[in-house]
């Protein structure tokens, strides 16, 4: 999964980080929200948006070059 692309993902990323004043930890908090919300319109269940997210783990630290455990 090392060639892994996602422009737009990283994108929205960028710019809400951007936009929260640099702070990653409050843009990781206004996108999954933001998630949440659009999953919840969508009938999605909360646990199963959860789910997903650990799933969707490996193309993140594929696309980013950062390892989720290094992030803790």
């Amino acid at each position: 999964m090392t060639d892994h692309q996602c422009p737009g993902s990283l994108f929205i990323a960028d710019q809400t980080i951007a936009q929260c004043g640099d702070c990653a930890d409050t843009a990781a908090a206004v996108l999954l929200f933001a998630a949440l919300i659009a999953g919840l319109k969508a009938g999605r269940h909360p646990g199963d948006l959860a789910a997903e997210l650990t799933e969707l783990t490996l193309a993140a630290e594929a696309l980013t070059g950062i390892k989720a455990r290094a992030a803790q």
